[in-house]
C-alpha cells in the first residue's frame, strides 16, 4: 500500500527526497511514500478573499490556514478547555494510553497537550495543512494526508483516535467513523468532537431577524449547496455503532454566543466565544461557503460575518447558544 501521509519533518526543512517511513510508526508495509511529489504543493497556499487556504487537495477544507486562522483554533482550544473544565477528552482511557492520533489536528495544540499530560505516549496529528509548529516534544509527529482517503497505518493500532472541529474536511462519515474502528486496537477509544450547526434560545430571544441567526441559515444553505454534511451527534453516534463500536456515549453542552448568561462560568465561556467570534472568525467559516456557493459577492458575505459579529460583541439581549457535544465510544476486545 502507498502512503499518502507525510511527516512534517519531511517537507518543513524542503527536502527534495523523501524519506521512507519505519515501520515502527505504525504504517502497513508498501512502497515508498509519494511524498516528493506534493512536497511543494504542500507549502504553497492559495488565496481568496483575502484568506490564505491549503494548496495541497485545494477546495477541501473549506476553512483557511493563514494567521487569523492558527489565532482563532489556539483560542478556541481555550474555549473548550473552559467548557469542559481543563479536561483535553471525555472518554475513559486510562491513565496509559500508548498510541493516539489527531484526526484534523489543525495548529497541533491538542496533540502537543496530550503530548505534555502522557509523555510514555506516541502522538500523531494529522491534517490538510502544514500549519504546525517545527519544535515540538520527542513524542509528538504531523503528518499532512486526507483522512477521507485510506488510512494507510497499521490495523489495530491506536489506542485512543481523537477528532474535533472538522467539518468540512470529511465527506464520507460512515467510512471515516469505519477508519477509526480498524485502525484503533482493540479496547481502543474513539472521541468525535464538534460545535452543532443549529442555534437555539431557550426564551425566543434568537428570531430569523437577529444578525446572528441570519448568518447560521446562510451557511446551512451553502453548506448543503456545496455538499457538505453538518451531522448531529446522534447520528455520529449511529454510524459508530454501525461500524463496530461499543459503549457509544453522546455529551451535549452549551456554548453561549456572547456573555449574556447569568451563570458565572457559562457567562466566562460566552465571553470566550463572543472573542472567537469577532469578525475574521466568523469569516473562516462562512466567508468560502458564501462566495464559493452562495452566490456573494466578498464584500457581501463580509457583511453579513461583521453584522452577525457586532451582534455578538454589543448585545446581551440575544440570548443564543449552539451545543458543543463529544461522541466517544470502544472497540471491543477480540474475542
Amino acid at each position: 500500500m502507498v502512503s499518502n501521509a507525510m511527516n512534517l519533518d519531511e517537507f518543513i526543512e524542503v527536502d527534495d527526497a523523501a524519506q521512507p517511513l519505519e515501520n515502527d510508526d505504525g504504517y502497513s508495509t508498501g512502497p515508498e511514500s509519494d511524498t516528493t511529489s506534493v512536497t511543494s504543493s504542500i507549502r504553497r497556499h492559495v488565496k481568496e478573499n483575502g484568506r490564505t487556504y491549503h494548496h495541497y487537495k485545494e477546495g477541501k477544507y473549506l476553512v483557511p490556514n493563514d494567521e487569523a486562522e492558527r489565532d482563532r483554533l489556539d483560542f478556541y482550544h481555550a474555549v473548550q478547555l473552559a467548557i469542559l473544565k481543563d479536561q483535553l477528552y471525555l472518554a475513559p482511557i486510562g491513565d496509559n494510553p500508548q498510541r493516539i492520533l489527531d484526526c484534523g489536528t489543525g495548529t497541533g495544540i491538542w496533540a502537543l497537550d496530550m503530548a505534555d499530560k502522557f509523555p510514555s505516549a506516541a502522538v500523531t496529528g494529522v491534517d490538510l495543512s502544514a500549519i504546525q509548529p517545527e519544535w515540538v516534544f520527542p513524542n509528538v509527529k504531523f503528518e499532512i494526508d486526507d483522512l477521507d482517503q485510506d488510512w494507510t497505518f497499521q490495523e489495530d493500532y491506536f489506542d485512543f483516535i481523537h477528532v474535533r472541529q472538522m467539518f468540512t474536511g470529511i465527506r464520507d462519515y460512515p467510512g471515516f467513523l469505519q477508519q477509526m474502528y480498524k485502525h484503533a486496537k482493540p479496547g481502543g477509544y474513539f472521541e468525535f468532537a464538534e460545535s452543532g450547526f443549529m442555534l437555539h434560545s431557550d426564551d425566543g430571544t434568537l428570531t430569523p431577524e437577529t444578525k446572528i441567526g441570519y448568518m447560521f441559515e446562510r451557511f446551512r444553505e451553502c453548506a448543503e449547496k456545496a455538499g457538505v454534511s453538518l451531522p448531529e451527534p446522534e447520528e455520529v453516534a449511529e454510524m459508530a455503532t454501525d461500524a463496530g463500536f461499543v459503549d457509544v456515549k453522546i455529551v451535549k453542552m452549551k456554548q453561549p454566543w456572547g456573555a449574556w448568561p447569568k451563570d458565572k462560568r457559562l457567562k466566562h465561556v460566552g465571553r470566550m466565544c463572543a472573542a472567537v467570534g469577532d469578525q475574521h472568525g466568523i469569516e473562516a467559516f462562512c466567508l468560502a461557503l458564501f462566495t464559493r456557493f452562495g452566490g456573494m459577492t466578498e464584500e457581501e458575505g463580509k457583511k453579513i460575518c461583521a453584522e452577525a459579529s457586532r451582534e455578538i460583541q454589543t448585545t446581551t439581549h440575544v440570548h443564543a447558544y449552539n451545543e458543543l457535544w463529544h461522541v466517544y465510544g470502544r472497540k471491543p476486545e477480540k474475542p
